[in-house]
């Protein structure tokens, strides 16, 4: 069986997985897009200024490095990195204890050579493997927020965000009261009932 080889769109999975390393590692929220937004910038400024790497917005290869070596070191994302390698078939009975090992290394550096070829084997889990091992598995990485519809209600509880339980429409009143000026005539005040 033929299995196509990932490829690496750096727009369209550099920035959410850059989102998504943030949202585990500072309070932040950010949504899983790949907006450079004004939320995204702030975040970056305060991990380099909490990581001793400048006070600026610029996401650089030493933002990016801190990052992957905070998540490298993270129990709770290990867990999730050993649960795809599981479900990716790398090492069917690899325990998802959260602690990266060397048999754990092994077995990304086994994914990494099937998705990503000998180039990108390395033996960590950086935004290319992040992104290829939630490709291949559809297991949702820590820290990602689904992104939030143009329209209409949404939840997201980690936000807080709770979905109505009726329509929009009926439940929001769509009465109003104005104040006007009479052209023609003399002035007063009056009300209007809109539908």
């Amino acid at each position: 069986m033929d299995v196509m080889k990932f490829i690496w769109y750096d727009k369209f999975y550099y920035i959410p997985w850059a989102k998504g390393a943030l949202n585990r590692h500072l309070p932040a929220k950010l949504i899983d897009n790949t907006d450079a937004d004004m939320d995204y910038r702030t975040a970056v400024q305060a991990w380099r200024e909490r990581n001793g790497l400048g006070s600026s917005y610029v996401f650089d290869a030493a933002v990016q490095n801190s990052l992957v070596k905070k998540d490298n070191a993270d129990m709770a994302y290990i867990r999730w990195v050993q649960i795809c390698l599981v479900l990716s078939g790398e090492d069917p009975t690899l325990p998802p204890h959260g602690v990266l090992d060397s048999r754990t290394r092994e077995a990304i550096r086994l994914f990494q050579t099937n998705e990503m070829g000998e180039s990108g084997v390395d033996g960590v889990v950086g935004p290319k493997t992040e992104t290829a091992l939630f490709l291949r598995t559809n297991v949702t990485p820590p820290g990602r927020h689904r992104k939030v519809p143009a329209m209409g209600n949404f939840q997201i509880p980690s936000m807080g965000h709770i979905e109505d339980p009726e329509p929009h429409y009926k439940t929001h009143s769509s009465t109003w009261m104005g104040l006007g000026v009479k052209i023609g005539g003399t002035g007063g005040i009056g009300t209007a009932v809109g539908d």
